[in-house]
């Protein structure tokens, strides 16, 4: 859908061009007769491609059934996402131990721990250094979590969380 999405906004602009092109020879006064007749019927086909457009943009890619394919294709690219997942993950570590450490978590998880295991659902494990906010202690830790994405709530949420030292 995104590649017609493209064409038809080139289409729009080049007929948009087409338009005013054909605009300015029709309202030229040094322009003969006959070249007018033709760049009336050339910017009439160019308004009449620019309007298709136009139709074409709110009546089936804008419609109620373009945006929910649109949706679907795009939660069921999140659940094979382990990237996705991963950022997920770093705020649902964040937020579940209550402020009481901060962590810096790497650019990228763990690759050779961090898969899909089915669709939707995800183990994840990377390394983090962890600041403890009582002791201002500074240790290195890795954790492994289990996140499910639920597309129809458009949610991560995570079902299991375990450290190691």
């Amino acid at each position: 859908m995104t590649f017609e999405l493209i064409i038809v906004a080139a289409l729009a602009i080049v007929s948009l061009w087409r338009l005013v092109k054909f605009g300015t020879i029709v309202f030229n006064t040094d322009t003969p007769p006959t070249l007018k007749k033709m760049a009336w019927i050339r910017a009439i086909i160019a308004a009449l491609i620019l309007i298709a457009c136009v139709l074409w943009y709110n009546l089936v890619y804008n419609s109620v059934e373009g945006q929910a394919e649109r949706r679907e294709e795009q939660q069921s690219a999140l659940c094979h996402d382990v990237l996705k997942a991963y950022a997920a993950t770093t705020l649902a570590v964040s937020e579940h131990d209550k402020g009481q450490y901060r962590y810096e978590f790497p650019l990228i998880p763990n690759p050779e721990r961090s898969k899909a295991i089915e669709s939707c659902r995800f183990e994840i494990s990377a390394k983090v250094d962890r600041l403890s906010m009582d002791t201002l202690d500074k240790d290195q830790a890795t954790f492994t979590a289990f996140m499910r994405y639920v597309p129809v709530d458009d949610e991560w949420q995570l079902e299991e969380l375990s450290w190691d030292k």
